[in-house]
């Protein structure tokens, strides 16, 4: 039968609806139930939506959210999905979103009455969504242990040893104001991973927090980070050159250093914190074992191997912290449900290092886009009813994933949360 037959008042008997129903979850197909479901909230058949509203409830929750996204295309169709209860977590996901998608289906309500979801706009669902939203909505405000400037990573993968950097340094100012506002070395916390500036490998924000709590890290200005792989390639031209036995010592080799060091500073595609002169690559080729090694030994100054955080400076400063993950699980939480699995963690009184996907949380098409971003700020905005976050990102002067944005659309992309763990920060309650 068509939709349009099926919904109608006398379309079929609650017992044949009911066993089409079961045979759709049964076969998994969530296609035609979610369509069969916004067919009957379209066509104010209250009784039908109702009764596949309870059919609904009987099902797992992964299978529920499928079809719930397949119905919730209709943006008129939500209204009926609240008021009838139940499974409100993912309702209210899905119907945050509902203004944003175009209806399609041919199925309309009639000219005459107002559409549902405008309906819905001044209806107590919308108050009650709200007060769920509010409920949720971790509150944080960690700005002012930040520099106003942004970083840019330029076209190397280091994003994560980006949000390691925050919140490494978001704690140092919560437990020493004096430290406030002083970025840590992205450089240095790159030594998780070794080949980051012999490949465009990235890391993990977890690794770049353990290696911090365990070897001390550096502050930015003692060190230099490269920000474009083009400098790579003439460092380690450089390198391969001094390698050559019969090149070792010779002042043609100087002068090319020379060259070089003035190129990579004009450039200004480096932060310097130590100059960056011949002599100084000279004197990392010397000591150097291996190109990995070569370039750490350059970009770390001597200022950073004698005053690292958390060991030369203040050694217990990273007592009790421990670097955590988590991930959200898209099948079975809701909007709610990831909201309150922040809420729950800021009693760390951290910020929060999330892993995302760039290009879909951007609308850019393709792939995941692998990127990882820090959430410095949370709070619930009453004018709009939406839980909003403060982003961090590492794209410089960008707007992009920059600022306050709506937690609801980031979160949808966020496929790992990194954060630090306080014991210190609620004493009474170790299980946060």
């Amino acid at each position: 039968r068509t939709l349009e037959s099926v919904v109608e008042p006398s379309g079929v008997s609650k017992s044949e609806l009911r066993n089409t129903l079961l045979r759709l979850s049964q076969y998994q197909n969530f296609q035609l139930y979610g369509d069969l479901l916004a067919a009957a909230s379209l066509k104010a058949q209250s009784k039908i939506s109702l009764e596949m509203m309870e059919q609904l409830a009987s099902l797992p929750e992964t299978d529920c959210y499928k079809i719930l996204n397949t119905a919730i295309q209709e943006p008129a169709a939500f209204t009926r999905f609240m008021k009838a209860g139940g499974k409100m977590d993912l309702l209210l996901d899905l119907a945050l979103s509902a203004p944003t998608r175009a209806k399609s289906s041919s199925i309309q309500t009639s000219d005459s009455e107002p559409s549902l979801f405008d309906l819905a706009l001044s209806s107590e669902s919308e108050a009650h969504f709200k007060d769920e939203v509010e409920s949720a909505c971790p509150v944080f405000d960690f700005q002012s242990s930040f520099p106003a400037q942004i970083r840019d990573q330029g076209d190397l993968g280091t994003c994560w040893a980006h949000t390691a950097s925050d919140l490494l340094s978001q704690k140092i100012c919560q437990r020493n104001a004096d430290f406030c506002g002083k970025p840590l070395s992205v450089a240095d916390l790159s030594r998780a991973f070794r080949d980051i500036y012999s490949s465009a490998h990235s890391g993990s924000s977890l690794d770049g927090l353990e290696y911090g709590l365990k070897n001390g890290v550096c502050f930015e200005d003692t060190t230099t980070y490269f920000k474009n792989f083009s400098s790579f390639v003439q460092l380690r031209s450089c390198y391969l050159k001094h390698e050559r036995p019969a090149n070792k010592g010779l002042e043609s080799l100087m002068t090319e250093l020379k060259e070089v060091s003035a190129k990579l500073s004009a450039d200004q595609n480096l932060t310097v914190g130590a100059p960056l002169s011949a002599e100084r690559i000279h004197s990392a080729l010397e000591s150097s074992e291996s190109y990995p090694d070569f370039i750490y030994r350059l970009s770390l100054g001597p200022a950073c191997h004698k005053g690292r955080m958390g060991r030369e400076i203040q050694p217990s400063l990273f007592d009790g912290l421990h670097a955590e993950h988590f991930k959200f699980d898209f099948d079975t939480q809701g909007y709610l449900q990831r909201l309150q699995a922040l809420k729950t963690r800021s009693a760390n009184q951290s910020a929060f290092a999330l892993g995302i996907c760039a290009k879909k949380a951007l609308k850019m098409g393709g792939d995941c886009g692998d990127h990882a971003i820090t959430l410095i700020a949370a709070k619930y905005d009453p004018a709009t009813g939406k839980c909003m976050g403060f982003l961090r990102n590492s794209w410089g002067d960008s707007p992009d994933l920059n600022g306050w944005q709506n937690l609801s659309e980031i979160l949808k992309f966020t496929k790992s949360v990194n954060f630090l763990r306080d014991p210190s920060a609620h004493p009474h309650d170790p299980r946060k």
